[in-house]
């Protein structure tokens, strides 16, 4: 009956009912509590709050996240805690609290470790994708949006699998306005064989793709059916995020109508957050409003809700959507006749486009009027000098001690975008064999028993108000949590022991940061660019996005 019920709420919510989509939500709730069992619970809370349509349905999935959490938690069952913690991923993000959502990915990430799941993995590595954009950092981000697409190939449909991939990797190219070059191949493998006409959620994705290689034409296609259906998108897969997608998309094609005061009526209510459900990727619902406003011919109103946007995306902080939004700010207060204002707004924009290696190139940016991205970190030097370096850019140049970073930085930056071994950067030339991995599996049934015994140690310390077990338990809970990730990568791969190599990762990787960190104290921006653009692991390399690509000059 509970499993009738959910379905039921769905199929409802497919069909617009909304009314009664709640109605049989809830009752499947009631039922489940009544059976009391906890993973029974969860299904029906998954299935009455899978679809939010507006605000109300937003607050109340976060606190049906809450309780799923609660039940996995409770029942030390930590699957059962998935779907809550991925909504209180989204709700963390929706407030601006990077802070809190990376807390909860962690958390995520060591599950889905442990229970070698494919399709927790993959929902892993789109969230740690999404935060890594928000933060500013374009190759990670693309880098965890391949690798989920590759551990979700057969446990993900391919429809949402392709659709979420080129979700990620249209906004990280929309956001930065840097080329990608995988997108003729995307379009060729995906566009070829789906039809868009069946799911909204996967035709405003292909939207978006099609933009990005400028196809206006296929893009517009696409979305001028979506703009009469906003009503129906709102309570379909992924509703808010694809209406919210469509809102975008509307502005970049200029698409004016009736549509642009229904879009606005509907994502007004959502002023103030971030938009981030179901890990789309945007600006941020008060860009998208600004953007519709100025569409709409208020140019005032767009200012005020611009405004809101940068505040909201300096607060974060994220580097990339305040460039974004402040590019938009400036055309509002030029379309209100502000030359200075849009100037002044243009200028800021640039500066922080210029660190992360945005391309600001859509008439955002105007260098002949700022004068202030002019040059800027186009060339550089690295030069031994004595027993230390000198790092030069922009005419300005400091001091480095010497440390094994910096060797192992120069010779990267001699060989842009090619992969060096980190066994070759540490001089090991017969690094010693890998001893099997760190843990065996005795020892994960080991640490997944004392997981749960110290669970059960602070339900009971609550229980019994005893604040000192209960954070004893919890800082022991934590250590064994970090045992687990650094023994089981997230894509549930053991990590070996005793490995020569694997100690010349770590090593490696710990050298590299620290000259980084050395060079970004005397130049913030150099050490920006370096700390995004140089990629660790067990193979190392300097890879610059085109648009932020330095010319080095390398002495030693």
């Amino acid at each position: 009956r509970v499993a009738l019920l959910g379905r039921l709420a769905w199929a409802c919510a497919a069909g617009l009912d909304v009314a009664a989509s709640v109605r049989y939500g809830d009752e499947a709730v009631a039922v489940a509590r009544r059976i009391g069992d906890p993973e029974l619970l969860a299904t029906a809370l998954v299935d009455r709050h899978f679809a939010p349509g507006d605000l109300h349905a937003l607050r109340a999935r976060r606190a049906g996240a809450d309780e799923i959490v609660a039940l996995g938690d409770e029942h030390r069952l930590p699957r059962v805690s998935l779907a809550g913690l991925e909504w209180q991923f989204e709700d963390s993000l929706d407030s601006g609290d990077l802070a809190a959502a990376a807390s909860v990915l962690g958390r995520y990430e060591s599950i889905a470790a442990l229970m070698m799941s494919p399709r927790a993995r993959h929902k892993a590595c789109m969230m740690r994708g999404l935060l890594e954009l928000l933060r500013g950092n374009r190759p990670a981000a693309l880098d965890m949006f391949e690798r989920g697409h590759e551990v979700g190939r057969g446990a993900v449909s391919d429809q949402e699998l392709d659709a979420v991939y080129l979700a990620g990797r249209a906004a990280t190219t929309w956001i930065w306005g840097v080329p990608d070059p995988v997108w003729e191949r995307l379009l060729a493998d995906v566009a070829s064989d789906a039809d868009p006409s069946v799911s909204p959620f996967f035709a405003a994705r292909l939207a978006m793709t099609h933009l990005m290689v400028g196809d206006l034409e296929a893009a517009r296609d696409l979305v001028q059916p979506l703009t009469g259906r906003c009503d129906e998108i709102v309570r379909g897969y992924q509703g808010l995020s694809t209406l919210l997608l469509v809102a975008d998309l509307v502005c970049e094609l200029g698409l004016t109508g009736a549509h642009v005061g229904t879009l606005i009526r509907m994502l007004a209510p959502l002023s103030g957050l971030g938009g981030w459900w179901g890990l789309a990727m945007n600006l941020g619902v008060d860009t998208t409003l600004g953007r519709l406003a100025l569409l709409d011919g208020d140019p005032e109103g767009a200012a005020d809700r611009l405004r809101a946007a940068v505040a909201f995306a300096a607060g974060i902080p994220s580097p990339p959507m305040e460039a974004r939004s402040r590019a938009y700010l400036a055309d509002a207060r030029e379309a209100a006749g502000d030359a200075a204002a849009a100037a002044s707004e243009r200028a800021a924009a640039g500066r922080i486009a210029d660190r992360i290696g945005m391309d600001l190139h859509r008439d955002y940016v105007r260098t002949e009027q700022s004068g202030e991205t002019e040059g800027s970190l186009r060339r550089a030097r690295l030069v031994r000098s004595g027993s230390g370096w000198e790092v030069e850019t922009s005419g300005v140049s400091v001091p480095v001690p010497p440390m094994a970073g910096m060797d192992h930085l120069a010779r990267l930056l001699a060989r842009p975008g090619n992969e060096v071994a980190a066994t070759e950067l540490a001089g090991m030339e017969h690094p010693q064999a890998d001893l099997g991995p760190a843990l065996d599996a005795q020892a994960k049934r080991e640490y997944r028993r004392r997981v749960a015994e110290l669970e059960a140690e602070i339900d009971e310390a609550q229980r019994f108000a005893d604040p000192y077990r209960e954070d004893r338990a919890r800082e022991e809970l934590a250590a064994v949590m970090d045992e687990l990730r650094r023994a089981a990568g997230l894509w549930g791969r053991d990590r070996p022991s005793g490995s020569g190599a694997e100690r010349a990762r770590v090593n490696v990787t710990r050298n590299l940061r620290r000259a980084i960190a050395a060079i970004g104290a005397g130049l913030p921006d150099l050490g920006t660019h370096l700390d995004v653009s140089v990629r660790t692991g067990a193979y190392c390399s300097y890879t610059p996005d085109p648009a932020a690509a330095i010319e080095w000059t390398v002495e030693v």
